[in-house]
């Protein structure tokens, strides 16, 4: 099942690891956008089309492997999906159904819950703030994801303990700092999405996840600077170097403009890496919007590189083969079999 995915692909898609209490990635939440025939970039919400898209390209044309190496994906479904049986083409064990926030909690779709669950498949409410009417659902569903940024405290203690007396596993989303992953964990939650700045403090104790970060942005920026900023004074080699700098803080626990420093990096590769300047600039902020799937910043500057962002995903997904062949070759203990 795994090989080369390179080619052209009308859609953007992202990982983003969810960890349990102990920092082990569990799951991987699939962030995707399409990307247009046009020249003008239409961003919004996910749609139908964008879903029913990540489907077949996360798991028949990209093989689930390559995005999330064999752990489960939290991917989002529209209300026609779920009533169509959308769903049902995906493996249940490779696969959480995320009811999104406008989805109105009616009887249908109620029933469309449980029948996923019958079926095997995990449920999910994704974005959960106080009073949300799908809480109705609870006895429908496995998961519920709580929005760290739109909720107090005690809003999230008393979601948490509703959920506990139901028997359903909470996960903390939106967590942006090191006082909200404890406040987290001390709260109850079981697992969290964790965005970069949450993995990379996590990787001072737990690095596997700063490692496998901070090598696929390194092997991205090189791929993204071979084939795109030809022509310039940067090198492949310098893009590579410039990924992995740009974490050398969360690595080793001090400032990165002393780091840098102290490893006398040229000033151009450290001028990208400060201040998202020079010829590596847009290399580098490409590959930091596509981590996080900020699609309009990712577009923005895709073109300004001249990069066609049908390209992107699988290029995106061939980095995190490479990461994985290359652990595999150096007998990394934690990779993913």
């Amino acid at each position: 099942m795994h090989g080369s995915t390179t080619g052209a692909t009308n859609l953007l898609v992202a990982r983003q690891p969810i960890l349990d209490r102990d920092a082990r990635v569990v799951a991987y939440e699939l962030l995707a956008r399409r990307t247009p025939r046009e020249q003008t970039w239409q961003g919004g919400t996910e749609d139908s089309r964008t879903t029913s898209r990540v489907i077949r390209q996360a798991f028949l044309e990209m093989v689930v492997w390559s995005l999330t190496e064999g752990l489960p994906a939290y991917i989002n479904f529209t209300r026609d999906q779920l009533l169509d049986g959308v769903a049902e083409t995906l493996p249940p064990e490779l696969a959480v159904i995320e009811i999104l926030e406008t989805i109105a909690p009616d009887a249908e779709v109620a029933s469309a819950c449980r029948r996923l669950r019958a079926a095997g498949y995990r449920v999910a409410l994704d974005d959960v703030v106080v009073d949300d009417p799908r809480m109705v659902l609870l006895d429908a569903v496995d998961v519920v994801k709580l929005d760290v940024a739109a909720t107090t405290i005690d809003e999230r203690l008393a979601l948490i303990e509703r959920c506990r007396a139901a028997g359903v596993a909470t996960l903390a989303e939106k967590v942006e700092t090191p006082e909200q992953h404890d406040e987290a964990a001390r709260l109850g939650c079981e697992t969290w999405a964790v965005t970069l700045l949450v993995v990379l403090w996590l990787g001072a104790r737990h690095p596997h996840p700063l490692r496998d970060t901070a090598l696929s942005r390194a092997r991205f920026c090189e791929q993204l600077t071979a084939r795109f900023a030809a022509g310039t004074r940067v090198r492949p080699e310098d893009g590579y170097i410039v990924g992995l700098c740009s974490l050398l803080d969360a690595m080793v626990g001090e400032p990165l403009a002393a780091v840098l420093e102290r490893i006398q990096l040229p000033a151009l590769l450290a001028e990208a890496c400060l201040h998202g300047s020079g010829e590596l600039r847009d290399v580098l902020a490409l590959v930091r919007a596509y981590e996080h799937g900020e699609w309009q910043a990712v577009q923005h500057h895709a073109a300004a590189l001249d990069a066609p962002a049908e390209q992107l995903a699988p290029l995106y997904v061939d980095c995190l083969a490479w990461v994985r062949d290359l652990l595999r070759g150096v007998g990394a203990s934690d990779t993913p079999v």
